[in-house]
C-alpha cells in the first residue's frame, strides 16, 4: 500500500514537472476582441518555428541561436511538422522604443558557417553567424509548408511581396504582416489562403484599403474566410466602394489611426456578419446615410477623435442593431434633429466635444434601450427636459465638467422620468442650490456626484426619493454646515464625501446607521465632530483641518472604526482615553501634527488598540521612539512610521519586553539620528525593512537581527571607518547567523582622514580606518589604523606644521603633511637608518619651495606622491630615481619652468601624471622620449602651462598628435605665443626648424612678395579716389593746401561766401536746408556766410524779381543750387539759376550743383544738364557728401584775415597786369582764382 502511494506520488510529480515545462515553452498568438474575449493559437515551441529557410540561397534566418542542421533538416525533409513560423527581427524591447536595424534580434547562417555534423550534445552557440534583417520573401520560400497554421512576420523590413508568396499555404489560419514598410499588396495575394481567419496589417504604409488582394480572378464569387482584420496605423486615405465585396465572413474591422477623409457610399456592402467597426483617429467629418447597408449586424461603431462638427444621429438609421456608439473626442457643436431610430443602442459616448446645448431627443423614445449616456467634458449650458426625459431606460448619466447651472437645467423636471437611473455625475458644474425636488424621479439612484460645484446649501424633505443612494459626493463645494437633516434621509447611504468645503464647527452630528465612510478632510474644523448613530462607520478622514486636541468622548460614536486619519492638523494633545472606544481600529494616521508623546501617554493611549496594524506618527515632536514599545501596547503593529521627528539616538533595544511581535516595517527617516545601537532591532523577529534614510549616521553597526532585513540608509554621512569594514564582505556572521551585507544599501562613504566621498566598491579594505590611541603617533599629528588600538598606518599632519615628522612609526603606510609651511624639504625620515614602508606621501599646499636631491631616498615603496599647490620652481636631477614603484605623480599648481630631462626615466610603472598649471613652456626631447616609453600611463594632465608652439617644442607636439587620447585635457592646451589656438591645431609651419639666415631670408622674401603688391594697390586706390581723399583730409584735418582753388580768391565787395538756391515749396527740402545744411555751414567749425534768397524778396523798393535774383547771385562767391523734382516749376528759382549759370561761364568754380532725388524734364531743361556728372556735381546720397561739399565751397574769409588781404592784393595785381579794370569802387568785378593742383 505504501509503495503504491509512493509510486502515485512520483507519477504525479513527474506529470506536474512535465506540464510546467510544456507550459513554459509554449508559443502562443493571441487575438483580442472588443468585448474582451481572447482567441489563442498555441503550439509547442520548436526551433524550426522560430526560423525561415530559403532553399535557393541556402539562407537560414532565426531569432534565437538555433543550430543550422536541426532547423534545415525539418524544413527540407519534414516540412509537415512546421505548424507555426514566427520571425520578428525588429520587435522593440525595453528600453528600445523604435525598432531599427541596429537592434535586430535575428541571426543568419548558411552551410558555409554551420557545423558539418552535430555532436550528440550540440552546442549551436559555436556556429558563426551575423546579424541580419528579413527584407524579402522569395516566391518559393514557403511552398512546402502545407500544414502551416500561423505565420507571424511582423516587425521586419518587408517592402514588397510576390503574388505567389502564399500559394501553397491552404491551412494557414493566422497571418501577421504588421510593422513592415509595405506600401501595396498585390492583387489576389490572399486568394490561396482558404482557411485564413486572422489578418494583421497594422502599422504598415498602405495608402488604400487592400481590397484587390482578396479578389480572385479564377472564381469571382469566391470570398475570403477572414473574420478579424486590423489595418490600423497605416496611411489609408482612400476606401474604394466595394472594398469588402470579397470579405463576406468579416466580423471585426479596425481602420483606426489612418488618414481617411470620407467614406464611400455603401462602404460595408457584402459584409453581413460584421459586428465591430473602428474608425478612430481619422479625418472624417461625415458618414454616408447608407453606412450599414448590407451590414445590418454592426453592433459596435467607434468614431472617436475625428473631425465631426455636426452629426445627425438619424443618419445612422441603417445601423438598427447598433448597441455601442462612441463619438467622443470630436468637435461636435450640435446634434441636429430628428432623433435616431436605434432601438438596440445601449451606450452613447459624446464626451470631450463642444456641445453647448441639448434641446431635442437624441434617441426616439418609443423604442430606446439606451442605458449609458456620456456627455462629460463638453460646454453644456442648457439641457432640456425633452432631450433627457425621453430616455427612461438610462442607468448611467455622466454630465461631468460642463457649465450647467440652475438657469440652464430644470433639475425638478429633467430627471423626472429617469426612474431606472443608478449613477448620476454632475460634478464640475456651476450648481449652487440643491433640494429633494430636483431628484424627484430618481427612485433607483445609487450614486450621486455633485462635487466641484458652488453648492452652499442642500435641503431634503422627509419624503426624498433618494432613499437608495449609497454614495454621495459633495466635495469641493461651499458648504458651511453639516447636512444632518439631509444625510439622515438617506437611509442607505454608505459613503459621504464632504471634503474641501467651508465647514468650521459642526458639533454633534447624526448620521445614518448604514454609513461606512465619512470624509471631512480639507475643511476648517477646530474639533473632532461627535458622531451619533455611527456605530457602523469604518473609516473617518479628518486630515487637513485645524483640530488642536482629541478629547475623551470625541470618538464614542464610531466605535467600529477601522481607519482614522487625523493627519495634517495642529494636534498638540490627545487625552489618554480618547482612543479607548476604537477596539477594532487597524490604521491610525497622526502624522504632520505637533504631538509630544511620552511613555505614560503611549502606554495608556495605544493600549486599547488591540488590532492596530499601521501607525503613522511622522512629522511630529517625538524625542524617543522607545516610548512606543510598551509591554501591553501596539502588540499587533505591522507598520510603524515615526519619520522626521527629533529622536536623535536609539541607544538600546526597542522591544525589550518582546511584546511587539508582528512589526515588519519601521520608518525612521529624517530623525536626525546620530547613533543607533546594534541591538536596537534585535527582538523584532518579523522585521522586514528599516528605513533610516536622511539621518546623520556616520558609523553603522551590524544590527543583530534575523537574516533578510533590508536597511535603507541613503542620505547618511557614513564614514568608511574600521567599524564598517564589513561592507567589503559579502556575508558576515552576526550572533552565529550568516547575514548578507547586500541588505545594507550603503553605496557611498567618506574616507579618512580627508572625508572625500567615494563609492564603497572603490574603497579598499585597508582604507577603512579609525583614529588610533597609540602613543607612537608623532606630535601635532593624528594617526589612523585599521584597529582602534592598532599601530599607526596613516599619519595626518595639518595646519601649522613646519617640518616633516622625523619620528614616524615603522608601520606608516600613508603620510600626509598639508596646510603648513615646510620650505625646503630634506630627506624624509632622515633619523632612521632603514628604508621606510610609506606607500603614499601627500605634501599638498605645504609651502614647499625646494626639494633635496635625497628627499625620497628612504621611500622605495612609494606608489603615490602629491606635491600640489606649492612653490617649486625646479626639481633636482635624480630626485625621483629611488621611486621605481611610483604609479601616481602630481605636481599640479607649482611654478616649474623646466623638468630635468631624465625625471621620468626610471618610473616604469607610472599610471597618473599631473603637470598642469605650472610655468612649463616646453618639454625637452629626452623627457618626451621617456614619456613615450611609459606605456602604462592612463591619466595625463598638461593644461594651464604657457606652452610654446615653436621648433623648441616640436617633440611634445609630435607625441601629442599621436597620443591625444591619453591626455585628458588636451582640448584646453593653448599656445602661449598664439593666444586662442589649441596646441594640437597649431600650423605646421610654427614647428619648423631652420638656420637664422634662412629664416631671415624667408621673412624678407615674404615681406617683399606681400608688401609690393599692396603698395601698388594702395597707390592705384589713392589715384582713383584722389578727389574724395583730398576732400576728407581738407574737411577733417584742415589741410587747406589740398583745395582745388584758393579759398580767399573771391571778388572784393562780395558779402557772402555761399548763396543757396532751392525750391521753397518742397517741404522736405526746406526742412533739410533749415535743419541740416545751414547749421552745418554756419556752425562753429566753418562759419560760412550764407545767403538764401526768399521768394518775393526785393533788393530795393520798386525793383523787379530779375534784379533781386541778379543781386543775390552776384553778392556770393559760390552759388549752391539744390535741384529737386519740381525745381524748374517756379519762376524765382529758375531766374536765380540762370544768373548763376551766367556767372559760372566766367568763373566755373562759382557753381556747385546738388541733386535731391529724381529730376523732372522741366528741371533738366533749365540749363543744368551740362553740369550733371561733373566734378562740381554732388548727389545728396553720395559717399562722403559733406567732406566733398565743403571741399568745393570757399573757406570763410573771417578765418584768415591777414592772408585775405594779401590774396586780394595779389588778385588785383594779377588783374591789372592782365589789363582788367579793377578798382575799389567796383566791388562786383570778378576775380580769377589761383588754382592749386594735386
Amino acid at each position: 500500500m505504501e509503495v503504491t502511494r509512493a509510486a502515485r506520488l512520483m507519477i504525479l510529480t513527474f506529470l506536474l514537472v512535465f506540464l510546467a515545462k510544456v507550459t513554459s515553452v509554449a508559443w502562443t498568438y493571441q487575438v483580442t476582441w472588443p468585448d474582451g474575449e481572447v482567441t489563442s493559437y498555441s503550439y509547442p515551441r520548436t526551433s524550426h518555428g522560430d526560423c525561415l529557410y530559403d532553399r535557393e540561397r541556402d539562407w537560414l534566418l532565426c531569432m534565437p541561436n538555433h543550430g543550422y542542421q536541426s532547423v534545415v533538416g525539418a524544413w527540407l525533409h519534414d516540412p509537415g511538422v512546421i505548424v507555426y513560423v514566427s520571425v520578428r527581427c525588429l520587435q522593440p524591447h525595453p528600453p528600445a522604443h523604435h525598432p531599427s536595424p541596429l537592434n535586430s534580434s535575428c541571426l543568419c547562417k548558411s552551410q558555409s558557417n554551420a557545423l558539418v555534423s552535430p555532436s550528440p550534445s550540440p552546442q549551436p552557440a559555436t556556429e558563426t553567424f551575423h546579424r541580419c534583417q528579413l527584407d524579402d520573401l522569395t516566391p518559393t520560400m514557403l511552398n512546402d509548408l502545407d500544414q502551416l497554421e500561423v505565420l507571424d512576420l511582423s516587425f521586419n523590413l518587408l517592402q514588397r511581396l510576390s503574388p505567389l508568396t502564399f500559394d501553397h499555404l491552404g491551412a494557414l489560419r493566422v497571418l501577421s504582416l504588421a510593422s513592415n514598410p509595405l506600401r501595396h499588396l498585390p492583387e489576389s495575394l490572399f486568394c490561396p489562403l482558404t482557411s485564413l481567419e486572422v489578418l494583421d496589417l497594422r502599422h504598415m504604409q498602405l495608402t488604400s484599403f487592400p481590397g484587390q488582394a482578396f479578389r480572385c480572378d479564377a472564381n469571382d464569387s469566391a470570398t475570403s474566410s477572414v473574420v478579424w482584420l486590423d489595418a490600423s496605423g497605416n496611411h489609408l486615405s482612400e476606401w474604394a466602394a466595394g472594398s469588402l465585396w470579397y470579405l463576406s465572413h468579416l466580423r471585426f474591422l479596425n481602420l483606426s489611426d489612418n488618414l481617411l477623409v470620407r467614406l464611400p457610399p455603401y462602404p460595408l456592402l457584402s459584409a453581413p456578419f460584421l459586428s465591430t467597426l473602428s474608425l478612430d483617429r481619422n479625418l472624417l467629418h461625415a458618414v454616408p446615410d447608407e453606412l450599414c447597408e448590407g451590414a445590418e449586424g454592426v453592433r459596435r461603431l467607434s468614431l472617436r477623435s475625428n473631425l465631426f462638427h455636426t452629426l445627425p444621429l438619424s443618419s445612422l438609421h441603417t445601423c438598427r442593431h447598433l448597441t455601442h456608439l462612441d463619438l467622443a473626442h470630436n468637435v461636435l457643436t450640435s446634434l441636429p434633429a430628428p432623433p435616431a431610430s436605434l432601438p438596440r443602442l445601449a451606450y452613447l459616448g459624446l464626451a470631450h466635444n463642444r456641445l453647448t446645448a441639448l434641446d431635442s431627443p437624441l434617441i426616439r423614445g418609443g423604442n430606446s434601450s439606451l442605458t449609458t449616456l456620456d456627455l462629460s467634458h463638453n460646454d453644456l449650458r442648457r439641457l432640456s427636459v425633452e432631450a433627457v426625459g425621453s430616455m427612461a431606460t438610462l442607468v448611467r448619466l455622466y454630465l461631468r465638467d460642463n457649465a450647467l447651472d440652475e438657469s440652464g437645467i430644470d433639475l425638478s423636471r429633467v430627471f423626472l422620468n429617469l426612474t431606472q437611473l443608478q449613477v448620476l455625475d454632475l460634478s464640475h458644474n456651476h450648481l449652487s442650490d440643491v433640494t429633494e425636488r430636483h431628484f424627484a424621479g430618481l427612485t433607483s439612484l445609487l450614486a450621486l456626484d455633485l462635487s466641484h460645484n458652488r453648492i452652499r446649501n442642500m435641503t431634503f424633505a422627509s419624503d426624498t426619493p433618494l432613499t437608495l443612494v449609497t454614495h454621495l459626493n459633495l466635495s469641493s463645494n461651499q458648504l458651511t454646515s453639516f447636512l444632518s437633516r439631509v444625510v439622515l434621509q438617506l437611509t442607505a447611504l454608505r459613503v459621504l464625501d464632504l471634503s474641501d468645503n467651508l465647514l468650521h464647527a459642526v458639533g454633534e452630528l447624526h448620521v445614518p446607521l448604514s454609513l461606512l465612510g465619512l470624509d471631512l478632510s480639507h475643511n476648517s474644523l477646530q474639533s473632532v465632530p461627535r458622531l451619533r448613530g455611527a456605530s457602523s462607520l469604518q473609516w473617518l478622514h479628518l486630515a487637513h483641518n485645524s483640530i488642536a486636541s482629541l478629547d475623551q468622548g470625541d470618538l464614542d460614536g464610531p466605535t467600529g472604526l477601522q481607519t482614522f486619519d487625523l493627519s495634517h492638523n495642529t494636534l498638540t494633545s490627545i487625552h489618554p482615553a480618547a482612543l479607548t472606544p476604537l477596539h477594532g481600529l487597524q490604521t491610525l494616521r497622526l502624522d504632520n501634527n505637533r504631538l509630544v508623546v511620552n511613555g505614560s501617554l503611549a502606554a495608556t493611549l495605544f493600549a486599547p488598540l488591540r488590532v492596530l496594524r499601521a501607525l503613522n506618527l511622522s512629522h511630529n515632536r517625538l524625542a524617543d521612539v522607545q516610548v512606543l514599545f510598551q509591554p501591553n501596547s501596539l502588540t499587533t503593529l505591522v507598520i510603524l512610521d515615526v519619520s522626521y521627528n527629533t529622536i536623535g539616538r536609539i541607544p538600546q533595544r526597542l522591544n525589550q519586553w518582546n511584546r511587539t511581535m508582528h512589526l515588519e516595517h519601521l520608518s525612521l527617516k529624517g530623525c536626525r539620528l546620530r547613533e543607533v545601537s546594534g541591538d536596537a532591532f534585535a527582538d523584532l523577529i518579523y522585521l522586514r525593512s528599516v528605513h533610516l534614510q536622511h539621518n546623520r549616521l556616520t558609523h553603522l553597526p551590524l544590527f543583530r537581527t534575523h537574516p533578510g532585513v533590508k536597511y535603507r540608509l541613503q542620505g547618511n554621512p557614513v564614514t568608511c571607518s574600521c567599524h564598517v569594514g564589513w561592507l567589503k564582505q559579502s556575508v558576515v556572521t552576526v550572533s552565529g547567523r550568516a547575514v548578507s551585507t547586500h541588505d545594507y544599501d550603503v553605496t557611498t562613504c567618506r574616507t579618512l582622514p580627508r572625508g572625500h566621498l567615494h563609492p564603497v566598491s572603490d574603497v579598499m579594505r585597508r582604507d577603512f580606518l579609525c583614529v588610533t590611541s597609540s602613543a607612537r603617533c608623532p606630535l601635532n599629528c593624528t594617526c589612523y589604523s585599521q584597529k582602534e588600538a592598532g599601530d599607526p598606518e596613516v599619519v595626518f599632519c595639518a595646519g601649522g606644521v613646519t617640518s616633516i615628522p622625523s619620528d614616524l612609526p615603522i608601520t606608516t603606510r600613508v603620510l600626509s603633511v598639508e596646510g603648513g609651511w615646510l620650505g625646503e624639504v630634506g630627506e624624509v625620515g632622515g633619523d632612521v637608518s632603514w628604508a621606510m614602508g610609506v606607500e603614499e606621501l601627500y605634501l599638498n599646499n605645504s609651502g614647499v619651495t625646494e626639494l633635496s636631491p635625497l628627499a625620497f631616498d628612504r621611500l622605495p615603496s612609494l606608489t603615490l606622491l602629491q606635491l600640489d599647490d606649492n612653490h617649486l620652481t625646479q626639481l633636482p636631477p635624480g630626485v625621483l630615481d629611488p621611486l621605481a614603484n611610483l604609479t601616481s605623480l602630481s605636481l599640479r599648481g607649482n611654478r616649474l619652468t623646466q623638468l630635468p630631462p631624465k625625471l621620468l626615466a626610471g618610473l616604469r610603472h607610472l599610471q597618473r601624471l599631473d603637470l598642469s598649471y605650472n610655468s612649463l613652456p616646453a618639454l625637452s626631447p629626452l623627457t618626451v622620449t621617456h614619456l613615450s616609453g611609459l606605456h602604462s600611463i592612463t591619466h595625463l594632465r598638461l593644461s594651464g602651462n604657457p606652452w610654446l608652439c615653436a621648433c623648441s617644442n616640436v617633440a611634445l607636439y609630435d607625441w601629442l598628435r599621436a597620443n591625444a587620447s591619453r591626455v585628458s585635457d588636451s582640448d584646453v592646451m593653448y599656445c602661449d605665443n598664439d593666444p586662442g589656438r589649441w596646441l594640437v591645431e597649431a600650423e605646421e609651419e610654427a614647428w619648423r626648424c631652420g638656420g637664422e639666415g634662412e629664416g631671415l631670408s624667408e621673412v624678407t622674401m615674404g615681406v617683399v612678395l606681400i608688401g609690393l603688391p599692396l603698395l601698388v594697390l594702395v597707390l592705384v586706390l589713392v589715384y582713383k579716389f584722389r578727389r574724395v581723399l583730398a576732400a576728407v583730409l581738407y574737411s577733417r584735418l584742415g589741410l587747406h593746401c589740398l583745395r582745388r582753388t584758393d579759398p580767399q580768391c573771391v571778388a572784393v565787395g562780395q558779402r557772402y561766401e555761399v548763396c543757396v538756391l532751392y525750391d521753397h515749396s518742397d517741404r522736405k527740402v526746406r526742412w533739410w536746408v533749415d535743419r541740416v545744411l545751414l547749421p552745418r555751414l554756419t556752425g562753429p567749425s566753418w562759419r560760412l556766410r550764407v545767403h538764401v534768397p526768399r521768394v518775393g524778396q526785393r533788393v530795393n523798393p520798386g525793383s523787379s524779381v530779375v534784379d533781386s535774383a541778379v543781386y543775390s547771385v552776384r553778392q556770393s562767391a559760390v552759388c549752391l543750387v539744390l535741384l529737386s523734382k519740381y525745381f524748374g516749376a517756379h519762376q524765382h528759382t529758375v531766374t536765380c539759376l540762370s544768373q548763376a549759370l551766367q556767372q559760372a561761364q566766367v568763373r566755373p568754380q562759382s557753381l556747385v550743383v546738388v541733386t535731391w532725388g529724381e529730376l523732372t524734364k522741366q528741371t533738366l531743361e533749365c540749363g543744368v544738364r551740362p553740369f550733371l556728372g561733373q566734378a562740381r556735381h554732388l548727389p545728396v546720397t553720395a559717399p562722403f557728401f559733406w567732406d566733398r561739399l565743403l571741399h568745393l565751397l570757399p573757406a570763410p574769409r573771417l578765418a584768415y584775415p591777414s592772408r585775405r588781404r594779401s590774396l586780394v592784393a595779389a588778385c588785383r595785381f594779377r588783374s591789372l597786369s592782365e589789363g582788367s579794370d579793377v578798382s575799389d569802387d567796383k566791388p562786383d568785378t570778378p576775380c580769377t582764382n589761383v588754382s592749386l593742383h594735386l
